[in-house]
């Protein structure tokens, strides 16, 4: 009973911090499912757990190091609703290849369903998350290489000699 019990909590305690890519089922195709996007990072130091990104906060990440290279793995339509066959053996050979950050997005809430078009709309929104999350990794690597500075103060010393300039 004991070992039952250690059983579950250990269970739950991996979907926690392990988090997986969405496995739905033909029901879910046949209802329909609303977009939801997991960014799912994998590098050498967490190839067998992912971390889930935050959409819309690129320093959250304890792996993400946008110093090196990103791969993107994107699946596509998803009529049944199940993990792609290739995933796992793509995940495994892109990180044999070399120091990478892997990042798995997983949309399959959005792209299952038996109306093709419906799809294809889901995909043009995970583009614009996609875009939106690569925009954030460039502005990071820019702040930390110290070529973007996003200190206010020069804008406010124009402001203050054109005000100036004006007055005279």
């Amino acid at each position: 009973m004991l070992s039952l019990w250690w059983s579950i909590i250990r269970e739950g305690y991996e979907e926690e911090n392990c988090p997986e890519f969405t496995d739905l089922n033909i029901g879910y195709a046949l209802s329909g499912t609303e977009l939801q996007v997991q960014l799912l990072l994998y590098t050498r130091e967490n190839q067998n757990c992912s971390e889930r990104l935050i959409e819309h906060n690129v320093t959250a990440s304890k792996y993400l190091n946008t110093s090196k290279k990103t791969v993107f793995v994107i699946h596509g339509y998803r009529p049944t609703g199940s993990q792609p066959a290739w995933l796992d053996e793509m995940k495994k050979l892109l990180l044999s290849s070399g120091d990478i950050n892997l990042i798995i997005v997983d949309w399959n809430r959005g792209a299952t369903t038996v109306i093709y078009t419906t799809a294809v709309d889901n995909c043009r929104k995970v583009a614009e998350i996609l875009k939106n999350y690569v925009d954030q990794m460039l502005v990071s690597q820019l702040e930390f290489l110290g070529l973007l500075e996003t200190e206010k103060a020069p804008v406010g010393r124009y402001n203050e000699s054109y005000s100036s300039n004006m007055q005279q």
